[in-house]
């Protein structure tokens, strides 16, 4: 009974790549995301250490969330870092830039940035301020822990669906930007 289940499992998958057409056997345009971290709040970035045509994306690391609002950490060595990379766009095209929300030390106060619709529409709109001021691409969030403690961050049982409504509101705004700029975040 093996031996035949076994032949007919064979059979059925050598008949499933027999109909594959030949661009379907030899497709090379397998679509990798490769994401480096760069850690602004080091301060001033050294752009000659990154290759940029290895890379598809570049997250910001970290802006702080206070009060239901994002907020750049060292604002005088940010901005300089957004410019730097954005230069790599030269060498890169297709190079997206995100800030990245949260991490460890700034996910304190994630919970109260999303815990209503109105902190949320403040939350969103204070990081899509910071990707339309610095010509950026987008946002990565990066929320340790929704509904648990990270480092000493508030946490609530609804944390979990406000996750949830938090994207709901960045992705609205980041295609409203989107309409304005003619760019897709």
């Amino acid at each position: 009974m093996f031996r035949y289940f076994l032949f007919v499992t064979v059979f059925y998958f050598i008949v499933l790549q027999a109909c594959k057409t030949e661009k379907e056997l030899t497709s090379t345009n397998r679509k990798y995301v490769i994401i480096g971290y760069v850690p602004g709040f080091r301060g001033t970035i050294d752009v000659s250490t990154i290759d940029a045509n290895k890379l598809t994306h570049i997250n910001y690391a970290f802006v702080n969330v206070l009060d239901s609002v994002a907020v750049l950490t060292n604002l005088e060595t940010d901005t300089v870092n957004f410019r730097l990379l954005n230069s790599l766009k030269k060498v890169n095209p297709d190079l997206k830039i995100f800030i990245s929300l949260g991490g460890w030390s700034w996910s304190d106060y994630f919970s109260d940035a999303v815990l209503t619709e109105s902190a949320r529409r403040k939350f969103a709109k204070s990081s899509i301020d910071i990707v339309a001021k610095y010509n950026l691409d987008g946002v990565d969030i990066d929320w340790e822990y929704p509904g648990m403690r990270g480092e000493d961050n508030v946490f609530r049982p609804e944390d979990k669906e406000n996750f949830t409504l938090m994207f709901k509101e960045h992705r609205r705004q980041l295609d409203s930007l989107g309409e304005h700029t003619h760019k897709d975040y």
